[in-house]
Parts: structure tokens; C-alpha cells; sequence
């Protein structure tokens, strides 16, 4: 299993005791040592995949059950205090799912794809959406946090066109309040919000944007009857909680998302901040109910909207997220440099081992505050958050014309190492305390192509770092590219799968990306 938000993987073998799981109001949330809604249990004779779709808190107790073959005792419940629940004569409530995967597949690679595959198919009949993607992202939100102005976004505007942007997506800040969406008139002047905003997309480039609509700004002294009782005020966001149960949020979320779309040109839509508390109106199960529906209500009037589903204020990554939106903005971390860097490929890596890669988001933030010639760690910084969905944060302009060129160069291989995501069959290299460096394997379904993301992790010198590589096809040749040293040399499939391939880190290489094809027989 995974811990909360760390994304950091357990592992443990079932003895005796019992195994307890779970998280507080969110269903990943880190408070009490929470973990995200995923387990694994599998040894000689495969493995059991089990997945909870359902957003609030929630337990798991596992325990062994004797007799041979080994067997799994487990028992997935909602604690009181994560329901509150009161039914009245006739009245009925949907509660979580479990969903159970079975596999007699023991390699890890290829019983992880048989999963994701099928979890994606489920989610295209559940929820429906649009297709997976890798989009190249944009946001501001670790440069300007909430002072997001027209002379900021203008400026952005007018740096884009080298960098090649899928997206562009405006965080926190641009509204005049909560719950009042209309853009703060003390940051833009009459219809320069919505006037950038289209001159973005006329560039080709999706426009995506932030809210929050659980939340209202009032009075305390004078909240609106929607709001949750007793009163959930944040001030991070300067409002309060509304209370889902007890009013029609569906359609209060609806016509948000719809305004979003018509007046902005949304085409992605991204949510956070706290959606549970432990003493509410109508019970937390009611609240976290009423919330599911309205979010699938917005998936099926939607159906081509990109939804993103933000940690670490939404702590919220579960099943339904999973397969409902398209991309999970994992953790926050505001940081930037070499600590950051590090960060951001061991979640991701964490992350990659349950939830599918198109999902997976991470951020190469303001690189302008880093050493601006050091092409090492500009690459490596890019490349630690392409391990699923990668965007940048900056202030466009800021950027040299050196540090510009690698991200654009590095934005291209990007591309071509999502081209060998989606059949979702890799291999994690975790990043241990011991290990020389960390990384991904990718594999297309057919063995054909590949592709080797590492980054340099523990080692301090020169050292050759070992690649198994049993997922190519053995009858075949390949063409090994490693695009940092300009190497480009063939092997035999069989020599691959059974020797593996080294990849040498020369003193001050940072990090590596070697790219494997077929070429023949």
C-alpha cells in the first residue's frame, strides 16, 4: 500500500497480526498516518488488486485466514464518525465501491498493465470523458500564488510561442471572490481577463482554470442559508463551506462549471480545497455523496471537459477521481532546486504503481531561480516530473534564452516518451536510500519500443547503472539512442532481455533518457 500524499510504498508480509488501514474525512488524507484507497496482496499464484471508489474517510482491516494456500481476511468499512448517517423511513444512500482485481499474472509489470488497462476501460463505460493525454502544461500558481494580474498574464501571453504549450491553466486569484467569479476588477481592467484568455487559445493552446465552488465568501454574521452549520470557515480562501446535503449542489455545480465554460472558455477545470469537516449538518456520508454526484453530473453534461483533481488541498485520490477526471495534480510543493527535484520523481514514482500515468501530474517550478547555466540540472529538473503528466510554473520571461532551449528540447522528448505510456506497461525503479539512481522503464504492448527515464539519486561519482530490460521482444534488433551522449548503437533482443543494458553517469551527469526501438529481425 501507499502512504497519503508521500506516495511512499509499504511493504510488508502478512503474518500473524493485522494490517489497519484508512484515512480521516478525505480518502488520502496524511493526518494519522492515512493512506490512499489502494492495497496489494499477491505472492507465487498471482495477485488481488483492490481499489475503494469513494472520496470520504474510510477503514480496512486485513488479516491473514489459515489454512493453505494462504488466504486474505478483509474487512472495508466506514468508521461512525466518517458517516454521521441518519436515514429517514424510505430514504436510502449509495455508499463506496470495492473494486477487486484478480490476476494470475505474477510479474509485477504485467500484472500492474492487465490492471490499469481494465480500470481504464471501466472508467470509459462508468464516467466516459475525454481520452488519455500527456499535455505539456502551464500554470502560475508557485510564481504569483494568489496576485495572478492582468500585467502578469500579458506578459506570459506574449512569451509563449517558443515553449509549446497543451495547456494554460490560471490558479487561484483571478476572481474577486469566492463564490463571486467574475474577475477582481483591483487586478484587471474591464475585459482584459477574458480578452487574454483568447488570444491564448487562438494560439492553439487549451485554456483551463481554478475554483473551488464548495466554498461561498460571507459575513459571519450573515451566511447565506447554503452554508454547512456549525460554520467551516478557511481562511486561506476567505469563505465557507456550503453544505451539499442540504441544498441542490448538483445543479449549484452545474452552472458554475457551465458559467466557467461560457464565459472563460474553460475547456479544463481544476478543483481543491478542504470538501469534508468532522461536524456538519447533514452527516459527512450525505455530504460525500451529494459531492460524487454533482461531480459526475459534471462529467456526463461534459463529456469533452478536462478535470483535475488537486492534492494536497483536495486530499482526495480515489477511485472515482481516478477514473472520472483526467490528471491528479499529486502533491503540493511550492519549492523549487534539487530538493524539489527529488520530490517530484519519488512520488511520482510512488504514485505510477496504482494509478495510471496520464494521471500523474508534476511541476518543474520557476527554474529562473536556479542556476541558469547548469544544462545538467535544468534537464534533470524537467525530466523529475515526467514520469506521468508534466507542466512548468514560471514567469515566462524570466527564463534566458539557455534555460529556454533545454526546456524546449526537453518538452521534446517528452513527447516521445509518452508515446510509450499508455499501454501502461513499466517498470518502477524506486527510489531507495541505496539505490544509485531511480527512474522508469516504459513498454509498448508490443515489446517494440522503449524507453529509460533515471535520474541520478543516491551516487555521488561516476558509476555504470544496470537496466533490466525483460518487456522487448527477443527475436528482435534494436536501436539504442541515448539522447544525452549522442550514442546510437544496436543490440539483440535476447542479449537485452537477458543482460540488460548499462547506462554509465559520468561525474556530473544528472540524469539520463535512452530510447529503444526495433528495427528489424
Amino acid at each position: 500500500y501507499w502512504r497519503a500524499l508521500s506516495f511512499e510504498p509499504v511493504e510488508t508480509v502478512l503474518g500473524t497480526s493485522e494490517i489497519s488501514l484508512g484515512s480521516r474525512l478525505h480518502s488520502s488524507d496524511e493526518i494519522e498516518d492515512g493512506v490512499n484507497p489502494y492495497w496489494v496482496w499477491g505472492g507465487n499464484a498471482g495477485r488481488v488488486y483492490f481499489a475503494l471508489s469513494w472520496c470520504g474517510g474510510w477503514r480496512a482491516q486485513l488479516k491473514p485466514v489459515g489454512g493453505e494456500p494462504a488466504a486474505l481476511g478483509c474487512q472495508i468499512f466506514l468508521p461512525p464518525e466518517e458517516t454521521q448517517l441518519t436515514l429517514r423511513p424510505r430514504e436510502s444512500i449509495t455508499g463506496p465501491v470495492l473494486h477487486v482485481f484478480l490476476t494470475r499474472e505474477t510479474h509485477e509489470r504485467e500484472s500492474r498493465a492487465a490492471w490499469m488497462r481494465e480500470r481504464a476501460a471501466l472508467g470509459r463505460i462508468l464516467y466516459g470523458g475525454p481520452d488519455a493525454w500527456y499535455p505539456f502544461t502551464y500554470n502560475n500558481w508557485y510564481t504569483t500564488r494568489f496576485d495572478v494580474t492582468e500585467a502578469f498574464l500579458q506578459r506570459q501571453l506574449d512569451a509563449l510561442d517558443p515553449f509549446g504549450f497543451d495547456v494554460f491553466i490560471v490558479d487561484a486569484g483571478w476572481y474577486a471572490a469566492v463564490g463571486q467569479w467574475d474577475p477582481d476588477p483591483a487586478k484587471y481592467s474591464p475585459g482584459a481577463f477574458e480578452r487574454i484568455l483568447t488570444a491564448i487559445r487562438e494560439k492553439g493552446i487549451m485554456t483551463g482554470i481554478w475554483s473551488c465552488p464548495q466554498f461561498v465568501k460571507a459575513d459571519a454574521d450573515a451566511l447565506p442559508p447554503e452554508a454547512d452549520q456549525p460554520p467551516f470557515y478557511r481562511k486561506f480562501i476567505d469563505a465557507y463551506l456550503l453544505d451539499y446535503a442540504g441544498m441542490d449542489f448538483t445543479r449549484h455545480l452545474l452552472d458554475h462549471v457551465q458559467a466557467l465554460r461560457d464565459r472563460y472558455g474553460a475547456g479544463w477545470w481544476k478543483y481543491d480545497q478542504d470538501f469534508f469537516v468532522p461536524q456538519t449538518r447533514h452527516g459527512v456520508a450525505k455530504n460525500v455523496v451529494a459531492l460524487q454526484d454533482a461531480l459526475l453530473a459534471v462529467r456526463r453534461t461534459h463529456p469533452d471537459l478536462y478535470m483535475e483533481n488537486c492534492q494536497s488541498g483536495g486530499r482526495m485520490i480515489n477511485e472515482f477521481t481516478v477514473l472520472m477526471t483526467q490528471n491528479q495534480w499529486i502533491r503540493d510543493g511550492g519549492g523549487t532546486g534539487p530538493v524539489h527535484a527529488r520530490s517530484n520523481l519519488s512520488e511520482a514514482l510512488g504514485a505510477l504503481e496504482f494509478m495510471p500515468p496520464w494521471t500523474v501530474n508534476r511541476w518543474t517550478n520557476n527554474p529562473d531561480r536556479n542556476d541558469p547555466k547548469d544544462d545538467e540540472f535544468t534537464k534533470r529538473y524537467c525530466r523529475s516530473a515526467m514520469a506521468g503528466t508534466w507542466g512548468l510554473v514560471a514567469d515566462l520571461p524570466k527564463i534566458t534564452d539557455r534555460q529556454r532551449a533545454v526546456i524546449v528540447r526537453e518538452a521534446g522528448h517528452y513527447r516521445r516518451l509518452n508515446a510509450l505510456k499508455t499501454d501502461c506497461r513499466y517498470d518502477v525503479l524506486r527510489a531507495e536510500r541505496t539505490a544509485k539512481a531511480a527512474g522508469m522503464i516504459y513498454y509498448d504492448a508490443a515489446g517494440r519500443r522503449a524507453g529509460v527515464l533515471l535520474l541520478r539519486w543516491m551516487a555521488r561519482d561516476a558509476f555504470t547503472f544496470p537496466v533490466q530490460m525483460d518487456g522487448m521482444a527477443p527475436n528482435a534488433i534494436y536501436r539504442l539512442e541515448d539522447v544525452d551522449l549522442g550514442e546510437i548503437r544496436e543490440i539483440p533482443g535476447n542479449v537485452l532481455c537477458r543482460e540488460g543494458l548499462e547506462i554509465a553517469f559520468h561525474t556530473q551527469r544528472q540524469s539520463a533518457l535512452v530510447f529503444v526501438e526495433s528495427v528489424g529481425q
